[in-house]
C-alpha cells in the first residue's frame, strides 16, 4: 500500500510497504523517480518504506509532471496505478492513487 505521509510545497513523503527490506525495488524507484523532470532529489529508505521527493513546487500544477510521475509509479506497480490517471493535485487535498501489494 502507498500512503501520503507528509506534503509541503516542494516536498512529498510517501510510504510504500512494498519497499521495506527491498533494496532492489528501492533502487529502481530512486532511479526512475529521479529521472522525472521537476523532481530535484529522491531519498528511499528500505527500513521504513519512506520515499521523500523534493521537487519544483510549480511542477505539481503541471499535468505533464503528474502524468510522468504516475507513469513512473505505474511502471513499478503496474497492477495498481494506471499511467496518466493523475490530473490535478492541490496541497490542501493531495490525492494520489492507493497502491496495494
Amino acid at each position: 500500500m502507498m500512503r501520503i505521509l507528509h506534503v509541503l510545497p516542494g516536498r512529498l513523503r510517501l510510504g510504500f510497504d512494498a519497499v521495506k527490506g527491498r533494496p532492489d525495488l528501492a533502487s529502481r524507484m530512486h532511479r526512475h523517480l529521479e529521472a522525472v523532470s521537476g523532481i530535484r532529489r529522491v531519498t528511499v529508505d528500505t527500513r521504513t518504506g519512506s520515499v521523500l521527493m523534493l521537487f519544483d513546487p510549480a511542477a505539481l500544477k503541471s499535468a505533464e509532471f503528474l502524468n510522468e510521475l504516475s507513469t513512473v509509479l505505474g511502471s513499478i506497480f503496474p497492477a495498481h496505478i494506471a499511467p496518466g490517471r493523475v490530473r490535478s493535485v492541490s496541497y490542501t487535498h493531495l490525492t494520489l492513487p492507493t497502491i496495494t501489494e
